[in-house]
């Protein structure tokens, strides 16, 4: 007959001090300035409780601010075409934006410009990617590259709607109808003749 042996007592951990949360320090803005977070006393971890909710409850040490950003609207004011692309988010890095004005993909006023060219508030600039062309009016500028909600304010968007009649034709089937049968696959060859057909990629070349 077996004996179960008692169970080991769990070692008791040490009360930790309790620690009063500071009061909350924010400051308020109205005039549409975007949300950051910094960090209040992150070597001991005792900063204000975060009065937002994320926290549930609990002492994290974030302090809750806004920093409001200025669109510079002047009329003398001036920036090189590349840079103004590139803070626009028109392009995702500054070096694409320099090599579409290399390539003659920019132009400003109707002139193809280099990418050291200025421009200011009222000039128009089209740039050609992706097989369109897209126009801006410029309105204003900011210091660096900022989140899409600042950067549309910077521009006004003159591009036309895409012509329908230059989409090329895409087949459907209607949902439900799962694959195409070969019977279907056939008549899809013979409607599309030549185009259908796969090319012989183990042909020899002559």
């Amino acid at each position: 007959m077996t004996t179960q042996r008692p169970a080991p007592e769990k070692a008791q951990r040490p009360a930790r001090e309790k620690v009063q949360p500071r009061a909350p320090t924010t400051t308020a803005d109205d005039d549409g300035g975007t949300d950051r977070y910094v960090d209040d006393d992150s070597a001991t971890g005792r900063g204000i409780d975060d009065d937002s909710g994320a926290g549930r409850g609990i002492d994290t040490g974030i302090q809750y601010w806004r920093l409001t950003v200025d669109i510079d609207r002047s009329p003398d004011k001036q920036m090189r075409v590349d840079v103004w692309l590139w803070t626009t988010r028109m392009f995702k890095t500054r070096n694409l934006a320099t090599q579409a004005c290399r390539g003659g993909h920019v132009k400003v006023d109707g002139q193809r410009a280099k990418a050291a060219q200025k421009v200011g508030v009222g000039q128009e600039v089209r740039v050609r990617k992706a097989g369109t062309e897209f126009i801006w009016k410029i309105t204003g500028f900011v210091p660096t590259r900022l989140q899409a909600s600042i950067a549309v304010q910077c521009y006004e968007d003159l591009t036309p709607p895409p012509d329908p009649a230059l989409r090329g034709f895409v087949p459907r089937r209607d949902k439900g109808l799962g694959r195409p049968t070969k019977k279907d696959r056939r008549e899809m060859e013979k409607f599309l003749g030549d185009m259908a057909k796969p090319k012989d990629r183990n042909r020899r070349r002559s």
